[in-house]
């Protein structure tokens, strides 16, 4: 739920979010684990003023669930010049999350982070638009899973057949780096292409390429058609393997397969619908997208490929 309140240039923004989900993790292929079900509710309050060219906001967010606190403040400026056809802008922010372990009250860890995004777009004709955008994150503290344990000196899966099983021990401190390109094309007065690609790489040693394309139909006002193709190649954290001596060297052990070498493919559609009557100054909106992906894994023990469907049905009323 969203509020919105103008003062002139200045605009206040209250949001509360709702997040609730059961789910069967897909780790239950390698390590039995059991379904969750959990309710996260977030709150944010934000403040933006546009003074000229510039427009400066402010914003702090509150995140809670049963084994997880999330709080920070963003602060963010943008500028947009030449006759608006350059935007320059850049975004901070800061993180101090809790990490917990449902049915351990005691178990408290802290995390904290910093991240820093700027971005260029530049409009080069009526029909074509270009964005570069980079992003670095610093965290410090818990990044391990405290629901996550890893077997040694034999199967990493802990299922009783490890000589020995320990919770899972990472790195402390993790700085991530992205680099991303982006381009969009009007095709004709009703159909453009955007093309997407982003290089990430970060202190553990984890690389990946996001490659994404997109064609978009607007047959008439109010109707959005979208066709996504997204591939994603990784390669693996330094300290990551696929087993473990009894005493490894390093002492960081993982059983995350978000660590490991990994790709993904995703094909998507999405169709949208908007109508606003202006007498009762309400827009009602239907969306519905449907997407197939592949995920394949090159080096994590019990399990190789995964294929996922997903569907995502939005309903929007908007109150003016």
């Amino acid at each position: 739920m969203r509020f919105r309140q103008d003062f002139g240039r200045t605009g206040i923004d209250f949001t509360h979010t709702a997040d609730v989900w059961t789910s069967a993790s897909v780790d239950i292929r390698t390590a039995a684990s059991a379904s969750v079900t959990e309710v996260r509710n977030e709150l944010g309050v934000a403040v933006d003023h546009e003074r000229g060219a510039w427009t400066f906001a402010g914003a702090y967010r509150f995140s809670r669930e049963s084994d997880y606190l999330a709080h920070g403040p963003s602060l963010s400026a943008a500028w947009e010049g030449l006759a608006r056809n350059v935007r320059l802008e850049g975004r901070a922010s800061l993180s101090d999350d809790r990490v917990g372990r449902a049915g351990d009250p005691g178990f408290v860890r802290p995390l904290r982070s910093v991240a820093l995004w700027l971005g260029y777009t530049q409009v080069l004709g009526r029909g074509t638009l270009i964005q570069i955008a980079a992003e670095q994150r610093a965290s410090v503290g818990y990044h391990a899973s405290p629901y996550r344990w890893v077997g040694l000196g034999g199967p990493v899966t802990c299922a009783g057949q490890a000589p020995l099983c320990v919770p899972e021990v990472v790195p402390g401190r993790r700085i991530r780096y992205a680099v991303a390109a982006r381009a969009r094309q009007s095709l004709a007065r009703w159909v453009s292409l955007g093309v997407d690609y982003r290089y990430y790489i970060d202190t553990w040693r984890l690389q990946s390429h996001t490659l994404t394309g997109n064609l978009r139909f607007v047959p008439r006002a109010g109707v959005l058609l979208d066709l996504d193709y997204r591939a994603y190649l990784q390669g693996k954290a330094w300290f990551y393997q696929s087993s473990y001596s009894a005493d490894p060297p390093t002492g960081f052990v993982t059983r995350d397969r978000e660590l490991s070498p990994m790709f993904d493919h995703e094909v998507a559609a999405l169709a949208r619908w908007t109508h606003m009557f202006p007498k009762r100054r309400v827009e009602l909106g239907v969306g519905l997208r449907a997407a197939a992906i592949v995920y394949g894994y090159h080096d994590f023990p019990g399990l190789d490929r995964v294929l996922a469907g997903e569907g995502t049905l939005n309903l929007q009323i908007n109150i003016h």
